[in-house]
């Protein structure tokens, strides 16, 4: 058959392998036209070395995105610090205090204990202060003379007792204001009543006092 021509293999490839090679310019062009577009919206400037990465970058997201599992929701979770804020302690309640005055304006000249009349109070400390309060008096005594002591108590007339703490002298000649220790009192309501005495039989003087009540 010496009229018919034999086609070349290799030229059949090497047109396959141009109309390959076509294609891929062509992906190529768009894509760089893609990216001009991009960049012109974006008012960014564009070079050669731009163009590059971009082309690169298009090509390794999709490896890179398939390569990436995706986060359980745990582990997108933002962990949450717990803060504390610092209590400040609570402050001892505040004290309070009341005074019951207490009458004077007498003297004696008895060595013996002399109730001071108008002097009277009634006091029921637990029931009205509480079990924590604490009792003190004070009052304003003198000695005529100064040549012996003016002295001063409180008498529980309830259970015909003096009160133990109450009792303060002076050998002042001027009044002066002295103060007792803390007091011991009976429970209970029970009325009280100031008592003097001279200690040289010379003129003792009880101006006026008063019960201090801390609670």
């Amino acid at each position: 058959m010496a009229g018919k021509c034999k086609i070349n293999p290799l030229s059949k490839m090497r047109k396959v392998d141009f109309i390959f090679l076509i294609g891929l310019l062509t992906a190529t062009v768009l894509s760089v036209v893609s990216i001009i577009e991009v960049r012109r919206l974006k008012n960014a400037p564009l070079t050669g070395n731009t163009i590059t990465r971009e082309i690169i970058r298009e090509v390794e997201r999709p490896e890179q995105e398939a390569g990436s599992p995706e986060q359980s929701p745990a582990e997108k979770a933002v962990p949450v610090v717990a803060t504390q804020t610092p209590v400040a302690p609570a402050s001892p309640p505040k004290q309070q205090i009341t005074f019951i005055p207490v009458s004077g304006g007498i003297s004696t000249t008895s060595t013996d204990w002399v109730d001071v009349p108008g002097s009277e109070f009634e006091l029921n400390l637990q029931d009205d202060f509480g079990k924590t309060s604490s009792v003190t008096w004070e009052a304003s005594i003198y000695e005529q003379h100064g040549n012996g002591r003016a002295i001063v108590r409180l008498s529980d007339k309830t259970n015909s007792v003096a009160v133990p703490g109450s009792e303060v002298s002076t050998n002042s000649d001027t009044s002066t204001l002295i103060k007792s220790d803390q007091l011991v009192i009976w429970a209970g309501k029970n009325k009280y009543q100031v008592q003097i005495k001279s200690e040289k039989s010379f003129p003792a003087f009880f101006d006026s006092g008063r019960v201090k009540i801390v609670y």
